[in-house]
């Protein structure tokens, strides 16, 4: 009990300033790492063959991209307004400069926990842009158009204002996060706990700012003063009957969100953080700052996993497909939570053994960046749909760029055919079975049908499209592993064609294509 209570002490001293105390020697590893650490992962995107996320990265990165070419995307509830508005000038480089506008965020982050720690006098700062960068879903999700990336961000720069006592600030900024990700709604409750615990009440309404200001100028547009909530997406639905899973799945992916190391600073940080919450129930402590650790740091770490757990094995609400990228949102705070777990060596117990402590400091940044680097996902190659997609839309690119119009559903074909997707004049999305508007449409339109969206989400079968007698088929690919079945065929729209034979042509995973000899 006496180390627990040393430690403890150490960890959260009595605040009297907000001086930043760090030893020089500290801001300059800090530094250091923090470069490194950039053009690292800045490298390893710019040489990957695909993003890591190919379905909503990429739409998030075509709103991002048009968005000054058609001003309404700003508005667009789906591809989040405010991630939008500040992504934008990066998209206009191209699916490159997200990469770099994520990589920024990641360091803002990191530069933002620093300065909190600081606050806190914690030691070992200098590891913070490993816990960052690294985190394994951190890592991933940074090589895409995703807005989770973003979200820390906004997050991370109210806390900090939090900790430097100007609530009204730190409330202002956080009034965006709606529109930005919906963990928002986890966060915000703890804030107006904060703000209300703090007697900083007039701080809570200014959470309405962001709300305020979208629905003035969203009512211009949509004649609709409540057009926030009547384009938000429902709650109850589930596109995906049949397909959820248990209360326990993220316990058993933790190895793709934290890693095994990361694991364990979080699981000794929270012990310390719920010790020292137990000793200010207890009326034995007088740190500063504990309130606000406990509720924003783990709060949002348990809150996020929590939400994704229930929301992935609750049947008819959202579609929620347990993906790990979900808990990107909350890796700034579980690396915090992290770094406290880190600062366990500073127990007297190993002052007699000093020469440990840097040896535990570099293996655990070693293992920390190499639980990165051992991901299914590395080193970013084309996926089955990935590569059929680019394969036939480069095909339609090519030999057919005068089409009348493409409809589509797949995020991929704009993106590798490089066409404006929201030129309604040359290419369409799909949202619906229709199927009586598609027997009617113009002739020499074109259908690029795939078994993901089309057949699994859209519920347009490939029979209907291949036996009817007013199509015909131009492409057929298929992924060359059966074992990974993805498949994509272009139909054209016309009066009773001609049927030709169209063989099937199998796509491998470096985009080599061979015919079917049946």
């Amino acid at each position: 009990m006496k180390k627990i209570n040393s430690l403890v002490g150490i960890l959260f001293p009595d605040i009297n300033n907000n001086q930043n105390h760090q030893p020089a020697l500290d801001k300059i590893l800090f530094s250091i790492l923090l470069v490194l650490s950039f053009f690292i992962v800045v490298f390893i995107y710019f040489k990957a063959d695909s993003p890591y996320d190919t379905g909503d990265g990429i739409v998030h990165y075509q709103i991002a991209r048009y968005s000054w070419k058609y001003p309404l995307l700003f508005l667009d509830w789906w591809g989040k307004p405010f991630f939008t508005l500040i992504s934008s000038p990066f998209a206009q480089f191209g699916i490159k400069g997200i990469y770099i506008f994520q990589a920024l965020n990641a360091a803002i982050i990191s530069i933002l926990l620093f300065k909190i720690a600081s606050i806190l006098k914690l030691k070992y700062l200098w590891t913070i842009p490993v816990f960052v960068f690294f985190a394994p879903i951190y890592f991933a999700v940074m090589n895409s158009g995703l807005v989770e990336i973003f979200f820390g961000t906004i997050f991370t720069f109210s806390a900090w204002l939090v900790f430097r006592k100007n609530y009204y600030a730190s409330a202002l900024v956080a009034s965006l996060l709606p529109y930005v990700r919906p963990e928002a709604y986890v966060v915000i409750p703890l804030l107006i706990i904060i703000y209300a615990y703090r007697r900083k009440f007039l701080a809570i309404p200014l959470l309405l700012t962001a709300t305020i200001i979208y629905t003035v100028i969203g009512y211009f547009h949509f004649k609709d003063i409540l057009w926030i909530i009547h384009q938000n997406y429902k709650l109850i639905g589930d596109n995906y009957a049949g397909m959820k899973g248990g209360y326990l799945h993220y316990f058993g992916v933790y190895n793709q969100i934290w890693g095994p190391v990361y694991a364990i600073f979080l699981l000794i940080g929270t012990g310390i953080i719920f010790t020292r919450v137990l000793k200010l129930i207890q009326g034995k402590s007088k740190n500063e700052f504990v309130e606000e650790i406990f509720l924003l740091f783990l709060g949002t770490t348990v809150g996020c996993f929590v939400l994704h757990s229930l929301l992935y094995s609750m049947p008819g609400v959202l579609n929620n497909l347990g993906m790990t990228r979900y808990l990107a949102t909350l890796i700034p705070s579980s690396a915090f939570i992290a770094l406290i777990g880190l600062n366990l060596i500073n127990l007297s117990s190993f002052k007699g053994i000093r020469f440990l402590r840097p040896v535990i400091l570099i293996v655990t940044v070693i293992l920390i960046f190499w639980s990165s680097q051992k991901q299914w996902y590395l080193p970013f190659k084309s996926n089955n749909e990935q590569s059929v997609m680019r394969q036939i839309s480069v095909y339609i690119k090519k030999e057919l760029p005068n089409s009348k119009k493409v409809l589509f559903f797949h995020p991929l074909f704009p993106f590798y055919a490089e066409f404006d997707p929201y030129d309604l004049n040359k290419v369409e999305v799909l949202w619906s079975a229709d199927l009586e508007r598609l027997s009617q449409i113009p002739d020499s339109t074109l259908i690029l049908w795939d078994s993901h969206f089309l057949k699994g989400e859209v519920k347009i079968p490939f029979e209907w499209l291949s036996e009817n007698p007013n199509y015909i088929m131009l492409k057929h690919y298929k992924y060359s592993i059966p074992e990974l079945p993805f498949e994509a065929c272009l139909f054209m729209r016309a009066n009773n064609p001609v049927p030709v034979p169209v063989p099937v042509e199998f796509v491998s995973s470096d985009g080599q294509v061979s015919v079917s000899t049946q």
